[in-house]
């Protein structure tokens, strides 16, 4: 196979962001996280990061995907909590899948309930 047939069924690193970060202004208001992503093909996009907030603090990490005009926010998120920095790549690194249609477009948000920062050291996506 050659072009585009080969591509079609390859997994895909749509995006790889470091230091990323947001200052919650509200408590629980979400922020964008980095850049969006368009998706190039129907799939599952793989998702992995590795983040930190204030020690004792609750972070949370979610998404918004737009097709279409419609915009889909999930009613879960990923909630990570500082004891100590030795904790930070243990406790807070996580992985989850999200079914994609071509053109779909991705993009990562994330609060706490500190009104302080959010880092998210990296942002891996795959398409498979």
């Amino acid at each position: 196979m050659s072009g585009l047939s080969s591509i079609s069924n390859s997994t895909i690193l749509l995006s790889h962001q470091t230091n990323l970060s947001i200052l919650a202004s509200s408590s629980n208001t979400y922020h964008n996280l980095g850049t969006s992503i368009t998706i190039p093909r129907n799939g599952i996009i793989k998702v992995s990061f590795i983040g930190y907030g204030n020690t004792g603090a609750n972070n949370y990490i979610s998404y918004k995907l737009t097709r279409n005009s419609n915009t889909y926010i999930p009613t879960s998120t990923i909630t990570f909590t500082n004891s100590s920095a030795e904790q930070i790549i243990i406790n807070n690194s996580a992985s989850f899948e999200i079914p994609v249609l071509a053109n779909d477009i991705i993009q990562f948000t994330a609060t706490n309930d500190s009104l302080t920062n959010t880092y998210i050291n990296d942002l891996v996506v795959i398409l498979i």
